[in-house]
């Protein structure tokens, strides 16, 4: 039930209120197909809940809340932009734009799922230490260390590459990138107290989130996060 409601205030916020000004375009298949993109994205992961947050706070550093706004508004910027600028001079569908944000919609959602199925049970919405748990690295994880993350961010700029709303995905593209980063130094640093050598090897290996590359803008990005983590959070005993 409470992915159901998420799920439903998600697709109001995103979709259908920034439409009020537009209500036609409700029904237009792109805006149908991205509701059902969010349905699916939403309903096949943790269902969020402020309780959750609360409580584990600590590790999580409120990177939850962030990606979720993060989340809301890369979907909001394009729906807003292709709406009431696009459309006032939008001649014929631009096919090629089409493809490919479709392409990138579905492909970055079939690879969040297959990262979020692979990690079973050790998948959270925040960041937090579950019981048994252990560093995966088959599937997705060989290929990425963040798969799930690099999956969403494909999907939402996707939403905008769909809609042709150009500036909106630059925008969308740099808000989800700098949400990622604050979470993947908050998670990396959990995961290097919990497992130490065999974490900081697997992470040696594998690329953040671009595969077959070695992120290292990335990489100092979340390290910059990690340094000031762990200047304001103590070191578990």
């Amino acid at each position: 039930m409470k992915k159901l409601i998420t799920t439903l205030v998600f697709i109001t916020a995103a979709y259908a209120l920034p439409l009020i000004g537009s209500p036609d375009l409700i029904i237009d298949w792109r805006i149908v197909t991205l509701m059902l993109a969010g349905a699916v994205m939403l309903l096949t992961q943790p269902a969020f809940n402020f309780k959750d947050a609360s409580a584990h706070k600590d590790d999580d550093r409120s990177s939850v809340i962030l990606i979720l706004g993060a989340g809301v508004v890369c979907q909001i910027l394009p729906v807003l932009e292709w709406a009431y600028v696009r459309q006032l001079s939008e001649g014929t569908p631009n096919v090629v734009a089409i493809t490919i944000g479709l392409s990138m919609l579905i492909g970055g959602l079939a690879f969040r799922i297959w990262s979020i199925r692979t990690l079973g049970k050790f998948f959270t919405a925040t960041v937090q230490r579950v019981e048994g748990h252990r560093v995966i690295k088959h599937g997705p994880y060989a290929i990425v260390r963040h798969p799930s993350y690099l999956g969403a961010t494909v999907a939402m700029v996707g939403t905008s590459v769909l809609l042709g709303a150009w500036v909106a995905g630059v925008v969308s593209l740099i808000m989800l990138t700098a949400a990622y980063a604050y979470r993947i130094a908050a998670e990396e640093r959990l995961l290097t107290q919990e497992f130490g050598e065999e974490y900081s090897v697997y992470r040696t290996g594998t690329p953040g989130l671009i595969p077959g590359s070695s992120c290292r803008q990335w990489a100092r990005v979340a390290a910059a996060w990690s340094r000031q983590l762990e200047k304001s959070t103590p070191m578990l005993d």
